[in-house]
């Protein structure tokens, strides 16, 4: 029997890179987060057999999965994330996640919503899930920690910032792939929003830590992925091995959570 799991790998990647980084911030690994990492997995898989179902309709199989297959695994990981959220929440003592569950059942919605209508990612849709993402951090540290403060907000903020640049950047690539672009002018029409928004984030960064509203070295963690869409966004240059790109994307995110951490732990 086939199990879907999710084939997006830039997801996973921003998935546990939010997770670790919120560990990492909160400075510890105890029972409570390994039980909070095996509800949010499943409420992170239980998107891709949501989404095969609204694609089945009449249908009974969908590529290698049949209707009743799909259905037994949203079974599956339905209860596992719902069970080990009540452990977290009514016996390991970590109420504030109700509202984090609330969250994740309306993106699962909305999800579920956009998959009757396009199997097709919509840019709200990949936003909303790059805020869910960036809120896996959160609960990281919240159940970690069993608090909310300062810095877990921050964190939080610097999760959202880079994941919603990714998003960005990886539409203006998709985009070049059909429709590569022959000169500046159309060069800039599909980078620009990308161009703007990263140098924006640049600014809103580097003044909020001038203000002591985030760590002093925030503004680095986000700077080499800046640099990447700023001159990727210039050059115009249309993706042919996407294999090599999702390496050269990992390292990235990996750069930028070690430079997150440090930038917490000075």
């Amino acid at each position: 029997m086939s199990i879907p799991i999710p084939k997006e790998h830039g997801s996973w990647v921003m998935f546990f890179t939010a997770f670790i980084i919120g560990i990492f911030i909160a400075g510890s690994f105890t029972l409570p987060v390994m039980v909070y990492l095996l509800s949010t997995l499943a409420l992170f898989m239980i998107r891709y057999p949501i989404f095969l179902l609204t694609r089945m309709k009449n249908k009974h199989q969908f590529g290698v999965y049949t209707k009743g297959t799909v259905r037994l695994w949203i079974i599956i990981y339905g209860f596992t994330g719902t069970a080990s959220g009540l452990v977290l929440v009514m016996i390991l003592g970590r109420p504030l996640l109700v509202y984090l569950g609330v969250f994740a059942l309306i993106l699962l919605s909305a999800e579920a919503y956009r998959g009757t209508q396009t199997a097709r990612q919509t840019l709200l849709n990949e936003l909303a899930g790059a805020a869910g993402l960036s809120l896996i951090g959160l609960g990281a540290y919240y159940v970690s920690t069993n608090r909310l403060d300062a810095r877990a907000w921050q964190m939080t903020f610097l999760l959202a910032l880079y994941f919603v640049m990714a998003v960005f950047y990886v539409r203006m690539k998709a985009h070049w792939v059909t429709k590569p672009p022959t000169d500046f002018k159309t060069r800039w029409e599909t980078g620009s929003v990308n161009i703007l928004f990263s140098l924006a984030a640049l600014i809103l960064t580097l003044g909020l830590a001038s203000y002591g509203l985030l760590p002093n070295l925030s503004w680095l963690a986000i700077l080499p992925a800046i640099l990447r869409n700023v001159f990727d966004a210039l050059r115009g240059q249309r993706e042919t091995n996407f294999k090599r790109r999702g390496w050269i994307e990992t390292i990235y995110i990996v750069i930028f959570l070690v430079l997150v951490v440090l930038a917490f732990k000075q």
